[in-house]
């Protein structure tokens, strides 16, 4: 039990975080085992894509 809880939390807990400016606007994008987040800010737009690389890596 104590190896699913631990395996779950590895999961899910970011491991790098990354900003960039861009000319015309930024990008925040957070990745963990499970799941990607990317977020985009142009002229005054935001944008959001999550997806789960880990979950799509196993369909294959």
């Amino acid at each position: 039990m104590h190896i699913n809880v631990l395996w779950l939390a590895v999961g899910l807990i970011p491991y790098t975080i990354k900003r960039q400016k861009e000319s015309d606007g930024r990008i925040f994008t957070a990745k963990a085992l499970f799941w990607r987040l990317t977020v985009k800010w142009k002229k005054g737009d935001c944008s959001w894509v999550l997806s789960l690389p880990f979950i799509e890596h196993i369909r294959q």
